[in-house]
């Protein structure tokens, strides 16, 4: 008997059809907007469920469950298919067309039936207990905060034992376990997943046996139906084996100096806020800082999860995007956000899905936007092509998300919606968002799709931050949300939760604002968004440079410094845990490199604040809440919508 020797034969053995890696990249999604679900965040509020029939005025929600449970989903629909096939000794599709069938590698029969279901249960359930168990092992090794509070039900430690002096109840090796598990896990699960998976497949060429590790495990292999023919039999395997032994030589090194780089980065950022007094954590505040006075002149696109956390990138090219959205999915995250408009960002993400393992490709969720500019770019013409060259770009069928970036004032909305249509039809993108839009063109927008059938926005991407902009929301096309900007927030979210839209929300830290690092006296500072070499500096100042906003933050920052904690961080974890945002809606926040996304995240896992920090927040917001500065106002008469 012939073993099957060929990685394309085995591989069709026992692999379901997947989505290309078109499967998206976006966020948590992201303005630049990395969705997943997190399992770190506390018990969110119970979702709503409409029991009554949807209805023209009354969106269906299987959407939002699809995409809340694609990955149990997917598990579920490959559990059957191989419980129907594998299980009850039957050929899958793959086998089939091979002509090649299962046995035991130890007795040459067929495998028996408590083997054929330990193979079912290593190729589809484990890696998905894998993902699930690691996300719970740094939920439960992650530092808690020296403050917690009562929050969506779940009781946290009461602040007072600390201050009572009282001993903590874990040992101090225990906390230091932890602690070493919570830092080191994710840079193990991406060893694992690049490097152990080359490891296995170049064993897989120089042996002929076993191209699953599930295979391997339950020793099941695989045989020829019918004798072979001289040309067929196995050969040249082995110079595809030392390949693979070679680029992943190469590998190690450069993931060894890319860890040596982060280490290097985390000591030098952790000595400089040493010396200024402040403490360790200010390595997030400082980065924060470099993020969001850096221009817009690398790749940008956005990190999204579905759970409260999004991150935008500035990076340039493959080697510094790759490792960042391999730490994004040790963290569980999935959505990924970018658009014409960021530079060469598609291409580059084109890149990375070739470079990544497949399973972790498949995971990924892109969402794209097209540009309302130059006037004229949103007819139905330049809509359509604009989408196409985007999928072409980034070499996929297909996108998850696809967004109007902003309104287009000298295109009527029905002509552009046909387009957006006519693409959904054609299976371009599975949903559709908008940004940036005001509530009249949101009501709009619904009325036009209800009328003709046309597919309807589930997305609305908006501007957050710790300003409070009192604006008039019927024609302001951009709002924004965070900790001391909430009333145009609270009136379009009436909105949209009327249409079960999700809102994220981008640019939280103010331009570099909420860093704490800017102060009216000192004036702006060259390199920053607010300085006059800026190209965008007349939008900043005006949106964000103003004595009583810088005064409001300078306060608030000092309460955050008392307790410890960088205002950045502190921003990042109230909009997380203290703001009106859902467990279906996003934050996006910035990183310009491995390290600060890390601090990112670890930032939105930790838990919320003090009390005494969610009043300073409730302070700083109050004494800016008189302010009425417009940012972007519809130029156009609204009867021309």
């Amino acid at each position: 008997m012939s073993e099957n020797p060929s990685p394309s034969q085995s591989g069709a053995a026992l692999s379901t059809p997947q989505t290309s890696p078109s499967a998206p990249l976006r966020a948590a999604d992201a303005g630049p907007v990395s969705e997943l679900s997190h399992s770190s965040i506390p018990a969110p509020p119970p979702p709503r469920f409409n029991l009554s029939l949807p209805s023209a005025s009354q969106p269906d929600i299987s959407s939002r469950f699809q995409h809340q449970y694609q990955t149990e989903i997917n598990v579920f629909s490959d559990l059957c298919y191989y419980s129907l096939t594998t299980l009850l000794g039957m050929q899958t599709l793959g086998e089939e067309y091979c002509d090649i069938m299962q046995i035991s590698n130890t007795t040459k029969t067929f495998p028996t039936l408590a083997r054929r279901s330990a193979l079912v249960f290593w190729h589809v359930l484990m890696p998905y207990l894998y993902s699930k168990g690691s996300q719970e092992l740094r939920r439960r090794t992650r530092p808690q905060p020296q403050h917690q509070q009562r929050r969506f039900g779940q009781t946290h430690l009461d602040a007072t034992l600390h201050d009572q002096g009282a001993k903590p109840a874990t040992p101090a090796w225990r906390q230091k376990l932890k602690k070493t598990i919570h830092d080191w896990l994710p840079s193990v699960q991406t060893f694992l997943k690049t490097h152990g998976h080359s490891a296995h497949l170049a064993i897989f060429y120089f042996f002929g046996a076993y191209y699953s590790l599930s295979k391997r495990v339950t020793g099941i292999r695989y045989i020829f139906n019918r004798k072979l023919s001289p040309g067929e039999e196995r050969s040249g395997y082995e110079v595809l084996g030392v390949l693979i032994v070679i680029q992943l030589a190469i590998q190690l090194v450069q993931w060894r100096r890319q860890t040596v780089a982060a280490a290097q980065e985390k000591a030098a950022a952790a000595a400089l806020a040493s010396g200024a007094g402040v403490g360790k954590e200010s390595l997030l505040d400082k980065n924060a800082v470099e993020e969001e006075e850096e221009e817009d002149d690398a790749s940008t696109f956005g990190l999204e999860t579905s759970d409260l956390a999004t991150t935008s990138v500035r990076l340039r090219g493959v080697h510094e995007v790759q490792p960042l959205i391999e730490l994004f999915l040790s963290y569980g995250h999935s959505h990924i956000d970018s658009a014409r408009t960021y530079t060469d960002s598609e291409a580059v993400l084109a890149q990375v899905l070739k470079r990544l393992p497949a399973k972790d490709a498949s995971k990924l969720e892109i969402a794209t936007k097209v540009f309302p500019q130059p006037p004229g770019n949103h007819t139905k013409e330049n809509v359509i092509k604009s989408l196409t060259t985007s999928l072409a770009i980034l070499e996929v069928d297909s996108v998850e998300v696809f967004y109007l970036h902003a309104r287009d004032h000298s295109v009527p909305l029905e002509e552009t919606l046909e387009a957006v249509d006519q693409l959904y039809k054609a299976g371009k993108f599975k949903h559709l968002g908008i940004s940036n839009y005001s509530v009249k063109d949101i009501e709009t927008i619904w009325d036009i799709c209800r009328k003709k059938g046309y597919v309807t926005p589930l997305y609305y991407q908006g501007m957050g931050h710790s300003q409070n902009r009192q604006v008039d929301l019927t024609r302001s096309s951009n709002f924004q949300y965070s900790p001391i900007a909430r009333d145009d927030y609270l009136i379009h979210k009436e909105i949209l939760d009327k249409y079960n839209m999700r809102y994220f929300t981008y640019n939280s830290l103010a331009a570099g604002v909420l860093t704490g690092k800017h102060s009216f006296s000192g004036g702006a500072r060259e390199g920053t968004r607010f300085h006059q070499n800026s190209g965008h500096n007349d939008l900043w100042n005006r949106v964000f440079w103003n004595e009583d906003i810088l005064k409001a933050v300078d306060v608030l920052g000092k309460a955050t410094a008392n307790e410890g904690i960088p205002l950045a961080e502190a921003t990042l974890r109230w909009m997380r845990h203290h703001s009106d945002l859902t467990e279906n809606d996003g934050i996006l926040v910035g990183s310009s490199s491995l390290a600060q996304l890390h601090q990112n995240l670890e930032a939105l896992d930790k838990g919320p604040l003090p009390e005494s920090l969610v009043q300073a927040f409730e302070d700083a917001w109050l004494s800016v809440a008189h302010l009425k500065i417009i940012i972007f106002q519809d130029a156009i008469d609204s009867t021309k919508a």
